[in-house]
């Protein structure tokens, strides 16, 4: 009698495979709840989703070659972005429904996420779209803080995203001159 090798077993280094098949299924519940403006029917299918794909670990072998690594990272850095967004479609579900302390909870970790990705990212196309969506999460945060009459944390958001929306200063003459005679 033959026995089944582990390459054939259900093992993932990305998603479990049965969370993607979960997951699929939540997100077409949502679909369906929201489509029909059934916003707080919406919100248990997407706290499951936030909470498996946060509770979703990536398997890390000690010995890792290059490719291997980058490969997880690679990985990682989906499922922050993946993280991010569960939290920020939870957060916006709350805020429809009013519900404004649970938004600004879900939105803070969005916002953690993707700051820790651009803490992280090397790459410059990625960058910009993360950059888009901090600053949406910025926006998002910041009217959630408006409607829970949060003036101070209004101002830290406001401050937080020109950070990313105002651009850098040019470099003085005086600043260029002196890179020029740096050796």
């Amino acid at each position: 009698m033959e026995t089944m090798t582990t390459s054939h077993s259900l093992r993932s280094t990305s998603i479990n495979p049965a969370n993607l098949i979960e997951l699929e299924l939540l997100s077409q519940i949502v679909t369906q709840k929201q489509s029909a403006n059934d916003i707080r029917g919406s919100i248990p299918y997407l706290a499951k989703m936030a909470q498996i794909i946060d509770n979703q670990r990536l398997e890390t072998t000690v010995a890792a070659s290059s490719p291997q690594q980058q490969q997880l990272q690679q990985q990682q850095h989906t499922l922050r972005l993946l993280q991010a967004d569960a939290h920020r479609q939870l957060g916006q579900a709350y805020m429809k429904i009013g519900q404004y302390i649970q938004a600004e909870a879900s939105l803070t970790i969005t916002i953690q996420r993707l700051e820790s990705l651009l803490k992280d990212d090397n790459a410059a196309t990625s960058h910009s779209i993360i950059v888009n969506q901090l600053i949406e999460g910025y926006d998002l945060l910041k009217e959630c803080f408006e409607l829970l009459g949060k003036p101070h944390m209004v101002q830290g958001m406001e401050n937080r995203k020109r950070k990313y929306t105002t651009p850098a200063p040019a470099p003085t003459q005086a600043t260029a001159s002196k890179d020029k005679s740096s050796p």
